[in-house]
């Protein structure tokens, strides 16, 4: 097992975190650590200790079978399941990869204690993965033809092969091949040239294994290379059981969510907008309520060119919408606005929509990104420091993912570097990866920064502990990132 969190400081935490590795390594567990943060510990008489955790820091297993980490810490390694520290029960966490620390340890409990009840709880966790991994059930994949592009099919089935991993084989399906599929199964909605994000990997499988028979993922139609600009759109596409015999309209949304699982993303090309628009008005959207085909259908205008029918179409929307899918209107139509280049219109209605949801990550990234956009750089570093410090706590199905995390501390560096402050940007970028180290523009720009050969081999070292480098997309850009920023070491 790795622990991930604070060892080298001399805070509480990091005081838990040691004695809590001590007592696990007196229990027999084969342990790493990878330490997060300064490192500001080194106490006269704790010589030994000291030696023990840069001992276990050098000598982290290869494969471990378990990540342990405190809540909200980021491991950019989904394939490797995370065993999460809280503070307390929280709603939206899945409780068997959850333990909360007050259950853990007592005042009256001992370290010992403590060890044994986490190392019978990751016990009991592999059990189930030897029984029931998302290998041993079949999965269905329907691909909704959208153009006779054979290549853009074949890129599809491509990347959910990557994406499900290479034991996993799944059965693509046409739309009239959906009643064969075994009424226990699982089937997969998708349409050729919608992606999967790599960074979601670990919610897929949780939403596999839930016992509920129609999820809702969450469409992203971005408007630029790096998705920092895009609308999102909650769309059913995973169905099981019963669900798969009365599918219906592909877009028919249940409005129901409790938060057991992290947003799964579907990156949804420009080019399918114009499809989608003719199924909905040849009668697909018969089952959809008015407010849910208005904004789809003002998603998809935007995606052919067509602002000014999506804009009224947004606007159609947000009158009928029930709260709390209002707030996802406000902040599509927003975006909409900033695209045209409606820049003060845009602050206007996200200004006056943070009276009304004052805790909307999205509105202050989105204020950020069009004082961003005008050059404005000091009103955009307020805007992205504010949408930060909320973080990501507004259910899903209307908030961007990252909209309160990595998305503005990439643009706070991008910021500092136009602004010539190198080693904010420097702070920046490196922060973004922690939060998201499949967002890979960050590796870009480190590579373009212009590091000196010392601050080039340690941000190396830090990105080597965050990155997963099994990844063959993260490995070239890691290895790009090495050969510009660090041409005599390698």
């Amino acid at each position: 097992m790795v622990f991930v969190g604070e060892f080298f400081t001399s805070t509480q935490r990091a005081e838990f975190n040691r004695k809590l590795a001590v007592a696990l390594l007196d229990e027999g567990i084969t342990l790493g650590i990878l330490h997060r943060g300064p490192r500001d510990w080194y106490l006269q008489g704790e010589e030994e200790s000291f030696d023990l955790f840069e001992k276990l820091e050098k000598d982290v297993p290869q494969d471990p079978d378990f990540y342990l980490c405190w809540e909200g810490e980021s491991v950019g390694l989904s394939e490797t399941p995370l065993f999460r520290l809280v503070a307390v029960t929280a709603a939206g966490k899945n409780g068997e990869y959850a333990c909360p620390v007050l259950e853990l340890k007592t005042p009256q409990s001992s370290w010992a204690e403590a060890a044994r009840l986490l190392k019978e709880r990751l016990e009991n966790l592999r059990s189930k993965r030897r029984r029931h991994t998302i290998t041993s059930f079949s999965l269905d994949v329907c691909l909704y033809t959208t153009s006779p592009n054979a290549g853009l099919a074949e890129e599809t089935r491509a990347n959910l092969r990557s994406y499900l991993g290479a034991a996993v084989v799944p059965q693509f399906l046409a739309p009239e091949q959906i009643g064969s599929v075994d009424p226990e199964g699982r089937l997969l909605l998708m349409a050729e040239g919608e992606t999967l994000l790599l960074e979601d990997q670990q919610a897929f499988q949780e939403a596999f294994f839930s016992p509920e028979e129609r999820i809702v993922f969450l469409e992203a139609v971005s408007f630029d290379a790096w998705g920092l600009e895009q609308f999102i759109f909650p769309s059913c596409r995973f169905f099981r059981g019963r669900a798969i015999r009365e599918l219906g309209a592909v877009d028919e949304l249940p409005l129901s969510y409790e938060g057991r699982w992290a947003p799964v993303r579907v990156l949804r090309p420009l080019s399918l907008a114009q499809k989608r628009r003719e199924r909905m008005f040849a009668g697909w959207s018969r089952k959809l309520p008015a407010y849910h085909l208005h904004h789809l259908l003002a998603v998809d205008a935007a995606a052919i060119g067509r602002w000014q029918e999506a804009i009224v179409a947004f606007q159609m929307a947000y009158r009928e919408a029930p709260e709390p899918y209002r707030a996802l209107v406000l902040r599509n139509l927003s975006l909409a606005l900033i695209e045209q280049e409606r820049y003060q219109e845009a602050i206007g209605v996200l200004r006056d929509a943070q009276e009304l949801y004052s805790g909307y990550a999205d509105l202050s990234y989105l204020i950020g990104l069009a004082y961003w956009k005008q050059k404005d750089y000091d009103e955009a570093l307020r805007e992205f420091l504010a949408a930060a410090e909320k973080g990501e706590a507004t259910r899903w199905y209307y908030s961007d993912p990252g909209a309160g995390t990595y998305k503005p501390v990439f643009l706070i560096a991008e910021a500092y570097k136009e602004k010539g402050n190198l080693t904010g940007a420097l702070a920046g970028y490196v922060g973004s990866l922690t939060h998201n180290s499949y967002f890979l523009p960050t590796l870009e720009r480190l590579a373009q920064i212009g590091l000196d050969q010392q601050a080039a081999g340690e941000v190396s070292e830090l990105l080597q502990q965050v990155l997963d480098l099994r990844r063959p997309e993260v490995r070239e850009a890691f290895d790009h990132f090495l050969a510009v920023a660090t041409p005599v070491g390698r």
